[in-house]
């Protein structure tokens, strides 16, 4: 640990680096109807137009099997307290994504701070960016995530 706080100098080090996980998938229309049977939503023009569309719904790049933050952020697991609470993030779409594109997702760590919290006491802000490339190499979409994590309280 360091004397500016919590924060030790092996995660401060990790900080704009990307994480050692890189997630790799071809978008086919098997994935993309289980997505969108599993959101639901019966009257996306997605689901109408699945067995024609090439164009498919960008939140599927979200999702376990495109991109998955959980094993990119296991790599930081023993620099970080166990507790975690989702503190949101921002989704945008540069290009569409099409039935047939293999999209790469790399994360990387790009912010750790401290905070106080009078309930659970003394916690990381962590913030992560996820960039989402086609085939082509062209950026499709991007994510940048942030989480608490804390030491739970017994």
């Amino acid at each position: 640990m360091t004397k500016e706080g919590l924060i030790s100098e092996k995660l401060r080090g990790m900080i704009g680096k990307e994480l050692p996980v890189t997630q790799t998938t071809e978008l086919n229309r098997k994935l993309v109807a289980d997505f969108i049977g599993a959101i639901n939503d019966p009257n996306s023009e997605f689901t109408k137009e699945i067995e024609y569309s090439e164009v498919v719904p960008p939140n599927i790049l979200m999702v376990r099997g495109v991109s998955y933050k959980g094993s990119a952020t296991a790599s930081l697991a023993s620099e970080l307290p166990p507790g975690a609470l989702d503190d949101g993030g921002e989704f945008e779409v540069l290009k569409p994504v099409r039935i047939g594109d293999v999209i790469t997702a790399k994360t990387k760590l790009s912010e750790v701070s401290e905070r106080e919290s009078k309930s659970l006491g003394k916690m990381f802000l962590v913030v992560y960016e996820t960039t989402y490339t086609n085939q082509k190499g062209e950026v499709v979409a991007t994510f940048k995530h942030s989480g608490l994590r804390f030491k739970q309280k017994k």
